[in-house]
């Protein structure tokens, strides 16, 4: 009597020759494997019970017809511009239950959800709905099966921590200067992260991965956060935050110059919205004269912009040379990066007098906190609900980042501000897709119809 096959090898396999990909999306790499019928399945990289077949045996195409359409269609989902997949299935892979799993799916009809309990009751397996719920990453065309609103805190706090940032750097960069401050904030946040990375047991991808890794940690982490630094030396917190959220807008920019992904009218429209709300703001600031620090408001704009920038060449950066690379790996090896990429020239900065205590206990909050923590609490947001809800708190940065200056530092937002805040968040969620005037009107005129 031959062996049963173990639960990690692909069952009743079909004996055409199967093709794969792999492809790293807002959740974490996956593989996706292609047969002459069509989708085979779908599987986190660091999924327990996946195929040992994919390691190997199974040759890559990233170019294969089928593997490529599935790959721009999960880019779409993600991104918000896709609802549901259109594309050939082959439900001959897999055990008679997980063959259930797909039918039972696959008989949902769009929009609609359930819960695991209702699709394991709805299948004569009430008991089952644990298996389905660990089955679910193994499959393209799975249910948007609700998880609750417990995102709803992480989404929150995650705005919060990161608003508060800017506060925090103003207090340090007064007495430390932006490029040490912005050293000791990614030091302590690759020191916050690094015991997670060995927990996870994810130190021996950094080890192979570490080049770009840590390369991209300048363009993330270290340059930005310098450039920020450097702007709260002389504008307020609020509106270097302003600023801040056009930084999807400017990675829709890069995107289309290196990537090749050009954005359709209403994408385009809204870029050209969001740089009229820039230069508004820019021209809100040009009469104000220099404060203390020496620097007129404009080159504190500059600062801000190049930071945008710097994000999203690193967002394109990644997409390109970080394929497969987990985000905790990532996060943790950038900051290692921009650590050692900036130490000497922190040292060289070094202030001559001490700080003092708030300076210091506004670096650790920032490290600890506004980087380690933060980065944490994203992970944990796009595991909990969709990546374009998890991205939306770019929208939410703002509003708290301008209520801390106005309660602690005593802050004050012109009309002009306020304006321009409307016209940059507006002009980036149109290019970035979370707005599409497109779908309101069809929706407009099918209700009118």
């Amino acid at each position: 009597m031959p062996n049963a096959p173990k639960h990690n090898q692909l069952k009743n396999v079909t004996p055409e020759p199967m093709v794969q990909a792999h492809h790293l999306t807002p959740l974490g790499p996956v593989r996706l494997l292609a047969s002459p019928q069509g989708l085979a399945g779908l599987w986190f990289d660091d999924q327990k019970h996946r195929p040992t077949e994919l390691d190997g045996l199974w040759p890559s195409d990233s170019n294969h017809r089928l593997l490529r359409q599935a790959i721009e269609q999960l880019d779409r989902y993600f991104s918000g511009q896709l609802k549901r997949f259109d594309l050939p299935l082959d439900l001959s892979a897999g055990t008679a239950f997980e063959q259930s799993v797909w039918r039972a799916l696959l008989g949902l009809a769009p929009g609609q959800t359930c819960t695991y309990g209702e699709l394991g009751a709805g299948m004569g397996r009430p008991q089952a709905a644990r298996a389905l719920a660990s089955s679910r990453g193994r499959f393209l065309k799975s249910a948007d099966l609700p998880e609750g609103s417990v995102w709803v805190p992480q989404f929150v706090a995650l705005g919060a921590i990161w608003g508060s940032s800017f506060l925090f750097m103003r207090l340090a960069v007064t007495e430390f200067g932006p490029i040490p401050t912005a050293t000791l904030r990614v030091t302590i946040g690759a020191l916050f992260l690094l015991p997670f990375l060995f927990w996870r047991g994810q130190f021996g991808l950094l080890r192979r991965r570490w080049l770009p890794v840590m390369f991209v940690g300048l363009l993330n982490s270290g340059i930005p956060f310098a450039l920020f630094a450097f702007s709260l030396l002389t504008i307020t917190t609020g509106l270097s935050s302003i600023i801040n959220a056009s930084v999807p807008m400017f990675g829709a920019l890069v995107a289309w110059f290196w990537l090749g992904e050009r954005p359709g009218v209403w994408r385009i429209a809204g870029l050209i919205l969001g740089f009229v709300g820039v230069a508004l703001l820019t021209w809100d600031q040009a009469g104000v004269k220099s404060g203390s620090s020496g620097i007129h408001p404009i080159w504190a704009i500059a600062a801000c912009l190049g930071a945008c920038i710097s994000y999203a060449l690193s967002a394109s950066f990644s997409r390109v040379y970080l394929q497969g690379v987990p985000p905790l790996v990532a996060a943790t090896g950038s900051q290692i990066g921009a650590t050692l990429g900036m130490a000497l020239p922190a040292a060289l900065l070094w202030p001559a007098q001490a700080p003092g205590q708030i300076a210091w206990l506004s670096l650790l909050v920032l490290g600890a906190l506004c980087t380690g923590v933060a980065y944490l609490l994203y992970f944990g947001l796009l595991s909990g609900t969709s990546p374009s809800r998890a991205l939306a708190v770019t929208y939410l940065i703002p509003l708290f980042a301008v209520s801390y200056g106005i309660v602690l530092l005593g802050e004050k937002v012109t009309p002009g501000m306020g304006l321009s805040a409307v016209i940059i968040l507006l002009g980036t969620a149109m290019a970035t897709g979370m707005i599409d005037p497109s779908r309101l009107l069809q929706r407009f005129r099918a209700g009118a119809g």
